[in-house]
């Protein structure tokens, strides 16, 4: 069985830039749905200001389900992060965080982790509230039965788990069942030795997938080998979502449907 296809986009609630798609819901939900999409990834502030059974109705409409729930725009927007030096900060972090997975619930879907984890700095603190908040997030999570995933992210935008690698010795450290892995090709080819070895040693733990190409473009405008990591994917028997997670340039739409189209003619050639 080959992967499903997911975009990224903009909650209401958000209203900084992200690498996503902004606008009504229902009228994204039917463009990306009528270009073959099978899903999206909602990038979320704060899920107290959104209906989530609306959302969740907007999506059946459209036919498309939530891929996953992505938390970038908690940082982006609000300065929340797991690290922070002020512990009130650090307790809002994980009630916002909390409330992203009672969201998530609603739609059946899984939360990413990213930037919120915050940065390290070599502090013994801030290793120690980072794992705290990660033990009591995934205690939630599982009591809800929504899976989290931790996305390791290149050096230039987060000094902690940045290679696959790193994060596996982390996760199999932190031995949470319901956290797992997310791997970002833009982010693999920056700091992994070897993207088809990553996507070996993760086979186990990875459950998502965002795809991207140099510079954050659209697959197919730069020089990740894409085929490569399709390929790795379908020896792995690899089902699951791969989310294109992109600038929108020239627009959101064009950009969308361009990204498919490419990776879609890739799949569809090797999954005959």
């Amino acid at each position: 069985m080959k992967p499903k296809f997911a975009f990224t986009y903009n909650t209401p609630d958000t209203r900084a830039k992200a690498l996503a798609w902004s606008g009504e819901p229902e009228a994204v939900f039917i463009k990306l749905r009528d270009m073959g999409y099978d899903a999206v990834e909602l990038f979320v502030r704060d899920p107290r200001e959104l209906n989530a059974e609306k959302l969740q109705r907007l999506l059946s409409n459209a036919g498309l389900t939530a891929a996953a729930v992505g938390t970038g725009q908690i940082v982006a927007e609000d300065k929340l992060y797991f690290t922070h030096d002020d512990a009130k900060v650090r307790a809002e972090t994980v009630v916002r965080v909390k409330t992203v997975i009672d969201f998530a619930a609603e739609l059946r879907s899984q939360v990413n982790i990213g930037k919120v984890r915050g940065d390290l700095g070599h502090s013994e603190s801030r290793k120690a509230w980072s794992e705290d908040a990660f033990r009591e997030l995934e205690a939630h999570a599982r009591a809800r039965n929504v899976m989290m995933t931790i996305e390791p992210q290149n050096r230039f935008g987060c000094d902690n788990l940045n290679t696959t690698q790193e994060s596996l010795e982390w996760l199999r450290r932190m031995a949470l069942p319901n956290l797992k892995l997310m791997l970002d090709v833009f982010h693999m080819q920056i700091e992994d030795a070897c993207m088809a070895a990553s996507f070996v040693e993760a086979a186990d733990m990875c459950v998502h997938v965002h795809f991207a190409d140099t510079n954050r473009g659209a697959p197919g405008t730069g020089s990740i080998d894409l085929t490569l990591a399709l390929r790795m994917l379908k020896a792995l028997k690899y089902n699951r979502f791969i989310t294109m997670e992109i600038k929108q340039t020239p627009d959101s739409e064009t950009a969308a449907r361009y990204a498919l189209e490419y990776v879609r003619a890739l799949a569809d050639a090797m999954w005959r």
